[in-house]
């Protein structure tokens, strides 16, 4: 592993990655977002990364740290692996566990060592692929010698050709980690099987009495991105060679079938791994026939990644956002090709496609049905589907590794029922309380009016940190030094009190309000023996009676600067907010 490129270690992890993650998928642009490989989580998270250091001496701590933030910042993810060729020394790993292990809030940071990765290798078939894909080992090449002997056992029963395709089979099944090998065998003349669906390139031998075929079938998308099969033709420089060159062309043009068998060569310049000894090579004297693509059964394609999807309402409300992860459909809808859908707080988003004549449709649907979603995801679905029956656009971006292009559409007004808009309401101030106590409130089946105007007047309180109030006496018991102060009007007079609510039938602490008087008139009420004094404070006159009671979530401290109240607003034309008294 030391001695490989960059490029194939890299390679080599992420198949020894795919193998236990098959969801996991490679950016397109890795060295910007910290991770080489990544899987996503629930939802809009990513459950882990691997970063490839392919440090052959010294390991550069700076890099992996630099890694590891970006990681942190682009994909955010709860588990964090780095991949080294070689294992850590004792120093190397205490340097390791100092730097990474218990030290990163949220992210669990481990790595694989070159035993971890050869162990890999070596622990199962699938392993064993991607070795003898990537390592000339003299162990594997002796399995080769080794079933290449127990070829040349007796052919007198079938039981016997069986047991002499065993090893054949083997062979074929263990050596590459990107095409599978199926082989196949029939009398010269007679029809034999179908190369298998997907097949990217079958191999023949044909002699007088037996035709034999191995067949080339990728695993994915990326062994023909990797090992796809190209060929040049060639015309022969002869007379054959230009009526083959004609209707080639011909043949071309007009989409269809060929078949040439004077005067064309053909040359391999790339084919899968077991086929790699036919690269390079002149094939002369056959027949070259070609046909329209859609007259041939394509790979398997894979399934569309997931869409990290940042849907974005811009209206004159201000935007409104919602990420929601898109996954591809296990059935698509009618009528088309296929579907990516996501859903979160009951919204279901929808992207349908399906190809047309000259490109491709995209189809984009929005659903909503109450589900047992938080709150505060029902929120965010709600206040989505809100500004997309708003006049503004809307525009869809891939936030992540797939980098699809943005889509965008001008929206006009639609029409929302009341109970709807009614909902959003009653859920937004459910929320607002639900945030200031950091409590989590669940969403009742059913709710009357007056659970409704409370919920509306506590989220109100909130939102404006406080409410006006008039006050008509406060009564105290005081000292001579204090009744001094008070007479001369120098003191301040703070009022705390404890304030909740009770909820959908939960008593929820909404925290401390206080208020403080700074003109009051004074009156005695009752002289004690023990020099103490019962006395009334009243407001100095009738216009000074209203005040602001702040709210606060944490008790106010005696001498501590009152902030201003918040400017009054009024809900519509001469209405002003209503006074509470007390």
């Amino acid at each position: 592993m030391l001695g490989m490129p960059d490029a194939e270690f890299e390679a080599m992890c992420y198949r020894l990655i795919g193998l236990e993650h098959p969801d996991a998928i490679r950016p397109k642009a890795p060295g910007d977002g910290g991770a080489d490989i990544v899987l996503s989580g629930p939802g809009t998270t990513y459950a882990r990364c691997w970063q490839v250091k392919h440090f052959t001496g010294a390991i550069n701590w700076t890099q992996c740290r630099e890694s590891l933030d970006r990681a942190k910042r682009t994909w955010k993810p709860t588990q964090y692996t780095f991949c080294f060729p070689r294992d850590l020394s004792f120093k190397e790993q205490d340097t390791f566990d100092g730097h990474f292990r218990g030290q990163e809030e949220g992210v669990e940071v481990d790595h694989w060592s070159g035993d971890a990765i050869l162990a890999r290798l070596l622990g199962s078939g699938a392993g064993e692929r991607v070795a003898r894909t990537f390592f000339n080992d003299p162990e594997l090449d002796m399995t080769k010698v080794m079933n290449a002997i127990r070829a040349q056992g007796p052919l007198e029963t079938a039981e016997d050709a069986l047991e002499r395709l065993i090893p054949v089979g083997e062979f074929l099944a263990r050596s590459d980690a990107y095409f599978a090998y199926p082989a196949a065998t029939h009398e010269t003349g007679q029809p034999g099987h179908a190369p298998p669906p997907g097949t990217a390139m079958s191999v023949f031998k044909v002699d007088a009495m037996v035709t034999t075929r191995i067949d080339a079938v990728p695993r994915d998308v990326e062994a023909l991105e990797r090992y796809g099969p190209e060929v040049r033709i060639e015309t022969t420089p002869d007379e054959k060679g230009v009526r083959a060159a004609e209707l080639l062309q011909s043949a071309l043009q007009a989409g269809r079938a060929v078949s040439i068998s004077e005067g064309v060569d053909v040359v391999v310049t790339q084919a899968p791994p077991a086929f790699e000894g036919l690269v390079g090579e002149r094939l002369s004297g056959g027949t070259l026939n070609i046909a329209p693509a859609d007259a041939q059964t394509p790979p398997q394609a894979a399934p569309p990644p997931p869409y990290e999807a940042r849907f974005t309402v811009e209206t004159g409300s201000g935007p409104v956002v919602l990420d929601l992860t898109l996954r591809p459909a296990e059935v698509p809808p009618e009528g088309f090709d296929g579907a990516l859908v996501g859903s979160l707080g009951g919204l279901t988003a929808s992207a349908m496609f399906r190809r047309v004549e000259g490109g491709g449709l995209l189809k984009w649907n929005f659903h909503f049905a109450p589900d047992d979603s938080s709150l505060r995801d029902r929120v965010a679905a709600l206040r989505l589907l809100r500004a997309l029956s708003d006049t503004g656009r809307l525009v869809i971006a891939d936030r992540g590794p797939t980098n699809r292009p943005d889509v965008s559409a001008e929206m006009a007004p639609a029409e929302l029922h009341g109970d709807f808009r009614a909902l959003i309401a009653y859920l937004e101030d459910l929320l607002v309380i639900s945030e200031w106590a950091s409590v989590e409130l669940e969403v009742p089946e059913s709710i009357d009016a007056e659970g409704v105007a409370t919920v509306a007047r506590v989220a109100s309180l909130i939102r404006e940190r406080g409410w006006l109030v008039r006050w008509s006496d406060v009564r105290l018991r005081v000292g001579a030094a204090e009744m001094e102060k008070l007479a001369a009007g120098g003191m301040q007079l703070a009022v705390v009190r404890t304030l909740a609510a009770r909820i959908n039938g939960r008593v929820v602490d909404l925290g401390f309000t206080h208020v403080v008087l700074t003109e009051y008139k004074l009156r005695v009420v009752t002289e004690h023996e023990d020099g103490t004094s019962e006395v009334r404070i009243d407001p100095p006159n009738d216009t000074a009676n209203e005040v602001f009671e702040h709210l606060t979530r944490q008790e106010p401290r005696p001498g501590k600067k009152r902030p201003p109240p918040p400017p009054r607003k009024r809900s519509g034309k001469g209405k002003r907010r209503p006074k509470r008294r007390r």
